[in-house]
Formats: C-alpha cells, structure tokens, sequence
C-alpha cells in the first residue's frame, strides 16, 4: 500500500471511529468569517438548516441567506451564520441548540442577533407548545443586554410533498403557524421586539423552498433582500 493510499484508509478509519456527536461538531462548528474593518459591528444568525444553509449545501457560504446579507451590509455590520441544521429551541426536541454555540455567540458579544428557530420543534416527537413557550423566553432573557437589539423571525412556510400535509423531515405546517409563530409573535410583544414574517414572504412561493422547506438559491436571495430592507444598517 502505497503512502496515498495509507493516508486515505486512516482518514476514512478517523470519520468512522467519530462518534456522530463529534462528526456533528466538525460539520457544524461556527466559521467566523473574514473580519472586516476594525469597529464593524457584528449581526449573529441564530437557526437551524435554513439559516445554515442546507438548500445550497454545496455553495453556501456564497448563496446562504445569511452570507448575501454580509455582502448587502457592506462595511456596516459583519454578518456571521450560526445556524445548525436540525436545531430546536426546545431543549426537549431531538436536537437542542447546542451550548457551544451559545458560548461562542457571547463571546463574540454581537450587537445584533437574528433568531429564527422553530421549525424543526414542530414535528410530532418535539412539539409541545408549553415547553416551546417557556424555552423561548428563557433564551431571550439569557441574550437579552443593553445595547444589544434581538430580531425574531417567524420561519417560512412548510410546503408538504403531493398534497401532504406534513413536509419532509416530518416538519409540519400547521404547527408553526398555528403554533411556533404564535408563541413568537407573543415575546415580540411582550419584550418589545421587532419581528421579520418569512412566513408571509414564503406562503404563496413555494418554488422558494426547494424541497418544501429549504430555500434554493432564488429563496435565499430574496429572505436577504427582504430582510435587507427592513433592517439595512439599522441593525448595526
């Protein structure tokens, strides 16, 4: 066996050896970006796959939404993407978001934050609106400081397969808007927060949403430009 071909049976053995919570975090580590000028303000995208960008798997760090809003933003604000695929806000839910990450997000001490969980809390083995309720706020309060502005997002609409009702992964529609959004829209109220309605964007678009859920490259583009025009620099 040549030295190529030890190299690449080790590599192999190493990613079999990895327990999947360890290939979870090599894969979904948070990258901070090039930094832009000294001062730039900082905006954190907190979410699962559709702020990760799952729908342009293989170009996201150019087509993600997240990353075409650090190129709308300029010198501004740096965008950076801390979404995890398969997140809940449920600490309940088969994937809770992970405490790393919310180390990683108050050491970097953003001045802005832009939430968008919940659509992986609607399938049937995590939904429970109580919990849902109670561990949203608990997370605001935890990044709730002066001076910092948290922006919620309600996520967009699930579009089911052949006329089913739920979509895949076993995300369902119904729970987050009947739901998910809910609970949102009562924090929003409750700690004066603004909220961005992707919902509403996405309801009559499903070519958006390349598997029903996941925004393509044409989805992602417009959830930036949207989101772009109701913050701009004001969310630096």
């Amino acid at each position: 066996m040549n030295s190529k071909a030890i190299i690449k049976t080790g590599i192999a053995l190493a990613a079999i050896a990895m327990t999947p919570s360890a290939v979870y975090l090599t894969l979904s580590r948070p990258q901070k970006e090039k930094k832009k000028k000294p001062g730039t303000k900082t905006i954190i995208c907190i979410g699962d796959s559709i702020t990760f960008g799952a729908g342009v798997l293989t170009s996201r760090k150019k087509d993600a939404w997240p990353y075409l809003l650090d190129r709308m933003m300029g010198q501004e604000a740096e965008v950076l993407n801390y979404g995890i695929s398969g997140a809940t806000m449920l600490r309940s839910g088969d994937t809770p978001y992970r405490e790393d990450f919310y180390r990683a997000v108050e050491e970097i001490d953003p001045q802005t934050i832009l939430l968008m969980l919940g659509t992986n809390d609607s399938k049937r083995q995590n939904w429970n609106a109580e919990l849902f309720a109670k561990d949203y706020e608990d997370f605001l309060k935890r990044f709730m400081k002066e001076g910092r502005k948290i922006i919620l997002m309600y996520p967009p609409k699930a579009f089911g397969k052949k006329g089913k009702e739920v979509s895949v992964y076993g995300i369902r529609d119904h729970e987050i808007h009947e739901g998910v959004i809910p609970v949102i829209h009562t924090m929003a109220d409750q700690y004066n927060l603004q909220v961005i309605d992707l919902y509403a964007l996405s309801e009559n678009h499903p070519e958006y949403l390349g598997d029903g859920v996941h925004p393509n490259k044409q989805g992602n583009a417009i959830i930036a430009d949207h989101i772009f025009k109701i913050i701009g620099s004001r969310a630096a």
